[in-house]
């Protein structure tokens, strides 16, 4: 009789098990359904749309990923329909809209305090949380403010020599110590403009300073691609950082122990500059953005705009990563596809950063302005493959409307630079690298992608556009220049550029050059 009620017992918990499981089911079925309905309530707006369950629109870039582009939908979709509106999708049960028309884009961007960036990019917080990139309404307000005198021009003219100075420098110890044999460039390029970065914003050098035996423009950028993995994993999508922190799987832990140890040794970087700050040293009249943090901190302590330690810290790693990463990739970009244009176009760049080069320290900004086919090629890599193919994600705050287009409150919200970049109403053969479309008296110069600020998009638009974007081109210009004209170099027999998308646009196989001085 014992036994028969244990196993009565088993069969009722048994049963119980099955109708949470199909409870459970049920619940996540209905979840997709009502997704897909409002999936194909977006088509009657404009919309194109993808639906793959259960990861959307991460499910599609894997599978575009394979094929070589991990941007493919998003630029094949306007192709087949060049007034598509805008995008939708989903990522789990959460719809998304990347907008494409520039008057979404426009009506978008114009009102950001609708959109705080969405709970997906919570392993991005310890970092970045309280700096320009992830920061909301007033407090970005405050850094955005008091960072602006950093990117005037006079102060990015100033830096001139510094960047000449450390790009070449960088260059030759690096190229030497390898023989030019076999470099990744993208790890070149992140060493270049990491240091730069780090001196511009700091004061300081990065040389012969390590984060576990690494350097730390190439340990930051290690980081971000963990965390960015662990941004897309199933345990955030589900738990959010709380999934993170669990430790279940290797990428967990990685990203938990890199990103304490950067944290650490930021904080021992800043301390280090405050000790000094408050003994009055290393003060002068150009100076660096970690200064200017801290003066704003010592004059407006007690006030709403007192920045707190940890402010600055995430201000100070926001610039390290952004100020780094989108500069390396975009040079990146620019050294592949030099290799790809004719001679004549090839031979006007080359004038061009010859020019640029020999101006050495001296180099005015008038010579940079006149660079034009050297500008205009950093432009059409920009558009071919921006680094940024789409913002950080925006949670919607409230439901409301952008223009006809209802969006309701926990949607995300985000716009699609590249798929704009392809759109053939505006671009001639959009998928030929042109950089005449960007001079004008050309015949090939592109009037309609010069009539909306809001259609070609790089750098974002508005209020809350890039604020380092004149620095970036700066900088591009300048280390392209004297690459181009010191160094011959070529590409591995038969590669092809194929694309992913981490957390920013770049080669799904590492591009390793051989590289020898002129």
């Amino acid at each position: 009789m014992e036994s028969q009620s244990n196993l009565t017992v088993q069969a009722s918990w048994s049963q119980i098990l099955l109708m949470l499981l199909g409870f459970l089911i049920v619940r996540v079925c209905w979840k997709y359904a009502r997704l897909w309905l409002i999936l194909q309530g977006f088509k009657k707006q404009g919309a194109e749309v993808c639906f793959k369950i259960p990861q959307g629109i991460y499910y599609q870039r894997k599978i575009d990923t394979k094929n070589g582009d991990g941007f493919k939908w998003f630029k094949e979709i306007i192709q087949k329909n060049p007034k598509v509106r805008f995008l939708a999708t989903h990522i789990g049960t959460t719809p998304i809209i990347y907008l494409v028309d520039p008057s979404l884009v426009k009506a978008f961007l114009s009102d950001p305090s609708k959109y705080p960036k969405s709970a997906i990019y919570e392993p991005f917080m310890p970092l970045l949380r309280h700096g320009l990139l992830l920061s909301h309404n007033t407090q970005w307000k405050k850094h955005k403010k008091t960072l602006s005198q950093t990117f005037r021009h006079e102060f990015i003219i100033s830096q001139l020599p510094l960047m000449i100075k450390t790009t070449q420098h960088i260059f030759s110890r690096e190229i030497e110590a390898r023989k030019g044999k076999h470099i990744d460039i993208l790890e070149l390029f992140q060493q270049i403009t990491g240091e730069l970065v780090f001196r511009i914003f700091f004061g300081g050098e990065l040389e012969n300073i390590t984060i576990e035996g690494k350097p730390p423009s190439t340990y930051l950028s290690k980081l971000i691609e963990i965390t960015a993995e662990n941004t897309r994993a199933p345990e955030n999508l589900l738990l959010g950082l709380k999934g993170i922190k669990l430790g279940l799987f290797k990428r967990n832990r990685d990203y938990l122990h890199q990103c304490k140890k950067f944290l650490s040794f930021c904080s021992e970087m800043i301390q280090l500059k405050k000790k000094k700050f408050e003994q009055g040293e290393g003060l002068s009249e150009t100076p660096d953005l970690l200064t200017i943090l801290l003066q704003s901190q010592k004059q407006s302590k007690g006030t709403d705009d007192e920045f707190s330690d940890e402010e600055i810290l995430h201000e100070f790693i926001t610039f390290f990563f952004g100020g780094m990463d989108s500069t390396s990739h975009m040079l990146t970009m620019a050294t592949y596809f030099f290799t790809k244009q004719s001679e004549e176009v090839q031979r006007a760049l080359m004038k061009e950063a010859i020019e640029l080069s020999q101006a050495g320290p001296n180099i005015l900004s008038d010579l940079l302005s006149k660079a034009e086919n050297i500008h205009a090629f950093l432009k059409e890599t920009l558009r071919v493959a921006t680094p940024t193919g789409i913002l950080v994600a925006r949670d919607a705050a409230e439901s409301h409307y952008i223009e006809d287009v209802y969006v309701k409150k926990g949607m995300i919200v985000n716009m699609a630079m590249i798929t704009n970049n392809y759109n053939p109403l505006i671009y001639q053969d959009p998928y030929r690298f042109n950089l005449n479309r960007w001079i004008k008296g050309h015949p090939d110069f592109e009037h309609e992608a010069h009539k909306n600020p809001f259609s070609f998009t790089p750098f974002s638009a508005g209020p809350r556009n890039c604020i380092g974007q004149h620095l970036a081109i700066i900088q591009g210009k300048i280390i392209l220049s004297l690459f181009l004209s010191t160094y011959n170099y070529t590409l591995p027999p038969g590669y092809e550029m194929h694309y992913k998308v981490e957390l920013l646009y770049e080669p799904r196989e590492i591009l390793y050059l051989d590289i020898e001085k002129k």
